[in-house]
C-alpha cells in the first residue's frame, strides 16, 4: 500500500506538471478544465471549505464554476481525487499517457545510475578502508619485525658479551703449575698421625682405608698453622701447585702423613708418586674436597726411593684465590 500511494503521489505530481505546461490547458475544453481543476484542489487541499476559501464575485463566472465543481467532489480522499486526475487527464489529452511514460522511465534511470554512483562510491569507500588496513597491518608486522630484529641484535650482543667475558676471564685464569719441595731430613719425625685417607704398597695405586682414629678440630688446626709460611699455600686462580715431598733414604718403608685444610671454599688434592727414572704413578686422582669445614688426613707408605706428589688444584676457579694450611709427616721404621 506504501508503495501504491507513493507511486500514485509520484503519477500526480507528474500529471500536474504536463497540465500546468503553456498549451496544455488551451488544448482541453472548458469542462474538462473545470474538472481537472476541481480534481486538484480536492487532491492538494481536500473537500471544499467555505470558511477558508475566497467566494468568487457575482458577476466571476469562470470562478464560480470553478467553485461549484469543486464542491462537487463532497468528501472524496486526496487519493481517490489524485488517481481521477491522472486517469482523466489522459483520457482528455491522449499525448500525456506517452508523455508520462518517458518521465518515468527517465526518472527510472535517473534513480538506476544514481543506485550506481551511489553503490560505486560504496566500493570505492570499502577500498580505501581496505587499503588502509592494509597499511596498518603492513606497518604493524614490519614493526614487529624491527622489534624482533632489535630483540634478536640485543640478545646476540647479550651473549657475545658473556662469551668475550668468558674468553677474558679464561685468559686472565691461565691454569699454572707451581712446584714446592720439602726436605725430608728437617721433616723426618716418627709420628704416629691420624689418618682420614691411605694408599699402601711399592710406590704403585692402593685401595683407601678408613681407619677409626678420631677427627681433629678445623678450627684448631688452622689457628695452630697461620702465620706460619711453611705450612702455609696460596693457590691463585686457575693455579694448580706440587708439594714435592722426596722419600727419606736409608729406611726400608716410610709412611708419608698429610693433613691439610682451607681457609674458605674447596679445593682439589691428588696424590702421585714420582719413581728415580721420572716414571710418575697415580696414586689419587684429583678430586674437590670440602676441606674448608673439616680436616683431610691420608696417608701412603712407600718402600722404595722416589717423591710423593702433593696436588692442590683450583684451575677449575676463574675467579677464587684459596689458601691452603697444610703439615706432612713422616712415620719410619
Amino acid at each position: 500500500n506504501t508503495n501504491m500511494s507513493a507511486d500514485t503521489e509520484l503519477r500526480f505530481q507528474l500529471a500536474l506538471t504536463y497540465y500546468k505546461q503553456e498549451g496544455s490547458q488551451s488544448k482541453l475544453s472548458y469542462k474538462a478544465n473545470l474538472r481537472l481543476r476541481a480534481l486538484w484542489k480536492q487532491a492538494t487541499c481536500g473537500s471544499y471549505d467555505s470558511t477558508k476559501q475566497e467566494k468568487p464575485g457575482f458577476f466571476d463566472v469562470i470562478g464560480n464554476d470553478r467553485m461549484n465543481a469543486w464542491k462537487a467532489l463532497g468528501n472524496m480522499e486526496q487519493g481517490e481525487a489524485e488517481e481521477l486526475f491522472c486517469k482523466e487527464l489522459g483520457e482528455y489529452s491522449p499525448a500525456f499517457k506517452d508523455w508520462l511514460l518517458d518521465r518515468l522511465r527517465e526518472k527510472a534511470e535517473r534513480e538506476e545510475r544514481e543506485r550506481q554512483e551511489r553503490e560505486r562510491l560504496e566500493r570505492e569507500r570499502l577500498e580505501r578502508e581496505r587499503l588502509e588496513q592494509a597499511r596498518l597491518e603492513r606497518e604493524r608486522q614490519e614493526r614487529e619485525r624491527q622489534l624482533r630484529v632489535q630483540q634478536q641484535e640485543a640478545e646476540r650482543q647479550r651473549l657475545e658479551q658473556e662469551r668475550l667475558a668468558q674468553q677474558r676471564a679464561q685468559e686472565a685464569v691461565t691454569t699454572t703449575t707451581r712446584s714446592l719441595s720439602i726436605n725430608p731430613v728437617a721433616a723426618g719425625l716418627s709420628v704416629s698421625a691420624p689418618a682420614t685417607t691411605a694408599v699402601s704398597g711399592n710406590s704403585s695405586p692402593a685401595p683407601l682405608a678408613k681407619p677409626n682414629n678420631a677427627t681433629i678440630d678445623v678450627d684448631e688446626f688452622r689457628n695452630g698453622l697461620r702465620g706460619n709460611a711453611d705450612s702455609t699455600l696460596v693457590v691463585g686462580r686457575g693455579e694448580i701447585i706440587t708439594v714435592r715431598v722426596p722419600r727419606p733414604t736409608g729406611r726400608p718403608s716410610v709412611r708419608l702423613v698429610w693433613q691439610f685444610c682451607t681457609q674458605d671454599n674447596d679445593i682439589g688434592f691428588g696424590l702421585d708418586f714420582e719413581r728415580p727414572d721420572g716414571i710418575v704413578e697415580a696414586l689419587l686422582p684429583v678430586m674437590r674436597l670440602n676441606a674448608f669445614s673439616q680436616v683431610v688426613q691420608g696417608r701412603h707408605e712407600a718402600e722404595k726411593d722416589g717423591t710423593w706428589l702433593l696436588k692442590f688444584d683450583n684451575s677449575y676457579s676463574y675467579f677464587k684465590t684459596k689458601t691452603v694450611f697444610y703439615r706432612i709427616l713422616f712415620h719410619g721404621q
